[in-house]
């Protein structure tokens, strides 16, 4: 062999095999799945806009939701959403999603789908899920339909 080259390449095992590295890559890569997992999951919920700013929710906006305008329940869901109170999130979800609030519905049907606040009820949760779509028709809601259909299917 030349000079300049090594005997066998580095990447191999003092017994030839690369299984030692196979082995590594797959257990990395299992960890690396779950994380990606995890952010897939968690980036379920519909919500494109900065968080609201810390203490009390905007007495106006609070206002408009105990009037019945779903932007404004929508924005409460929102406001009880980034402090993880999904109990409170869910109920103004709810309330926006019932007058056709698709991010509301959406983000209802991940509460529901997850249990997040509430009891975990697929069927529910896909529901919401499937008539946020019917009105965003984006790639994202999409993919929370069929995670939700698979997840119904026995």
């Amino acid at each position: 062999m030349s000079d300049f080259l090594p005997e066998k390449p580095p990447y191999q095992s003092k017994h030839g095999s690369v299984w030692p590295l196979v082995v590594c890559g797959v257990l990395l890569g299992g960890a690396g799945l779950y994380h990606a997992w995890q952010s897939f999951a968690q980036g379920m919920v519909r919500d494109d806009t900065k968080p609201p700013s810390v203490g009390a929710p905007p007495a106006d906006v609070l206002a408009k939701a105990r009037q019945g305008d779903a932007a404004a329940q929508y924005q409460m869901g929102r406001y009880y959403m980034h402090r993880d109170d999904w109990r409170n999130a869910v109920i103004w979800y709810e309330r926006a999603a019932a007058q056709g609030n698709a991010d509301a519905q959406n983000n209802a049907g991940v509460a529901y789908m997850e249990g997040r606040g509430v009891a975990a009820d697929k069927v529910k949760g896909c529901a919401y899920l499937k008539a946020a779509h019917e009105q965003l028709q984006t790639a994202h809601s999409a993919d929370n339909v069929r995670m939700c259909e698979a997840e119904l299917k026995p």
